[in-house]
């Protein structure tokens, strides 16, 4: 293989990483803000539940606050959903940036 096959193969794998991250992004953090504000209730709410762990997985480090329980603030069920995004965005900056390092050393 050559070393140009080999950079479009990581190209291509970066794409598709990004692509999976955002298609997550897009469609639990919605899911999740939707079940605390619109499914609100008293009981349990295992939607939330589920959601929480899926963002706050997507979030880390920045969610570990909320998921080791030192983040007892009533806002704190947003905060997930604000990580996970940023955690896309730095994956989007550091692939660009990996990408023009790599174009450089050719």
């Amino acid at each position: 293989m050559t070393a140009n096959g080999g950079d479009t193969t990581v190209r291509r794998m970066r794409k598709l990483l990004l692509g999976l991250h955002a298609t997550f992004i897009v469609l639990v953090v919605p899911y999740y803000v939707a079940s605390i504000t619109i499914y609100a209730t008293p009981d349990a709410n295992i939607g939330a539940g589920l959601g929480i762990m899926a963002t706050g997985a997507a979030g880390l480090p920045w969610s570990w606050p909320l998921l080791n329980g030192t983040c007892p603030s009533a806002r704190s069920f947003f905060f997930p959903a604000a990580t996970a995004p940023v955690n896309l965005v730095l994956h989007w900056a550091i692939g660009a940036w990996l990408a023009r390092r790599s174009s450089r050393e050719m």
